[in-house]
């Protein structure tokens, strides 16, 4: 996968410049990952001590932080990696790249599994902005306020301090339909996806952004009609079609997509095989389970894994990954407002006991 000159190769875990492979592994190679899978999106120091320590109490994550950009820096140039002060860390493809990012893969044998459970946190598509730099400056502190303090007044403060400067923002608009479908605001979402949704024929991964975000708006229908051009078959589209088609109770036809997601992600031939001869619901059913073992990383992404397993009715397991969440403070804890999978665990003292941390209900 390639940014620039430099391409990433992740089956053995090289950066190269051409054929010269770089002396870039562990923490810097991952720190160059999450820059370029965020596609022009400021990363926040917070978000990558999150993803690099996640269990640290004693040891200065700081300091080790600081080292390892310098370290990935020396080996890449320092031209591409933007420091916003104050807030975090923001890449800057090359303008020879035709693209800036690419989504985050988690290997599964010989393939490789998109991570599809954020999508606001990862679409493929770079992020072409000519906003002026203080409407950017006003944005990444929105981002900060809300994944770090989930402080939803200031965020939108924020976000629309940013549309006034810029009104067409595509991240302003963007940010602030996150914020309201996660405060369980749809109607005060919908007017800025709309506006995205003027963009001329967004790209695959813009658009199942979109579709996440109409069904987190309650619009399952919309984000099918959005999610299903017939000759795109991306891992994020395939996924957004068959959360849609659940949700709508169109159970048979989201299992049939989900039998094309198992194709599409090299799943073994005996899962693929028992899906598609059990009862559309048994097959559905199978998938989501098998979803939970393979699309998280094992004792990371809690807040995600909590939604897979809420998904495939796992919901003591779901209990336990959201209170591991919100003991780390991750900051994908602002969705558990507008998560329909959550909705069975709703009723439950432990899940309004986080609720109200996250969105001070």
């Amino acid at each position: 996968m390639r940014t620039g000159p430099l391409i990433l190769d992740t089956g053995f875990r090289q950066l190269r410049r051409g054929s010269r492979v770089l002396p870039v592994s562990g923490l810097p190679l991952r720190i160059f990952e999450m820059l370029t899978a965020a596609n022009g999106r400021i990363v926040s120091r917070q978000e990558l001590k999150a993803a690099l320590w996640p269990y640290a109490v004693r040891i200065d994550v700081d300091r080790r932080l600081n080292t390892a950009v310098r370290a990935l820096r020396k080996e890449i140039g320092d031209g591409q990696i933007v420091t916003v002060r104050g807030y975090g860390y923001r890449w800057v493809a090359s303008s020879a790249s035709p693209s800036a990012g690419w989504p985050r893969y988690l290997a599964i044998g010989p393939a490789a599994v998109l991570l599809v459970s954020a999508p606001v946190y990862w679409a493929a598509e770079p992020l072409r902005s000519n906003r002026p730099v203080a409407a950017e400056a006003v944005i990444g502190a929105a981002e900060l306020r809300l994944s770090t303090y989930w402080d939803w007044r200031g965020a939108e403060a924020l976000y629309r301090q940013a549309l006034a400067t810029d009104p067409n923002s595509s991240e302003a608009h963007r940010g602030l339909a996150w914020l309201y479908v996660n405060e369980r605001r749809a109607a005060d979402a919908l007017p800025h996806i709309a506006k995205l949704l003027e963009a001329p024929d967004p790209k695959p991964a813009r658009r199942a952004e979109l579709g996440w975000l109409l069904m987190r708006a309650g619009s399952p229908d919309a984000a099918l009609a959005i999610c299903s051009k017939p000759d795109e078959r991306t891992l994020n589209l395939l996924s957004c079609r068959h959360t849609a088609l659940a949700q709508l109770g169109l159970i048979p036809e989201a299992r049939e997509t989900a039998l094309e997601l198992l194709r599409v992600a090299g799943a073994e031939d005996t899962v693929i095989r028992d899906v598609g001869e059990a009862a559309p619901a048994a097959g559905y059913a199978m998938f989501l389970r098998w979803r939970v073992a393979h699309f998280v990383a094992p004792n990371r992404d809690w807040f995600q894994r909590a939604q897979l397993q809420a998904e495939a009715g796992l919901y003591g397991e779901a209990f336990h990954s959201l209170e591991i969440a919100a003991e780390g403070r991750d900051p994908l804890l602002v969705k558990i407002g507008s998560t329909a999978a959550f909705a069975p665990l709703q009723s439950s003292p432990r899940f309004r006991r986080i609720s109200e941390i996250v969105l001070g209900a």
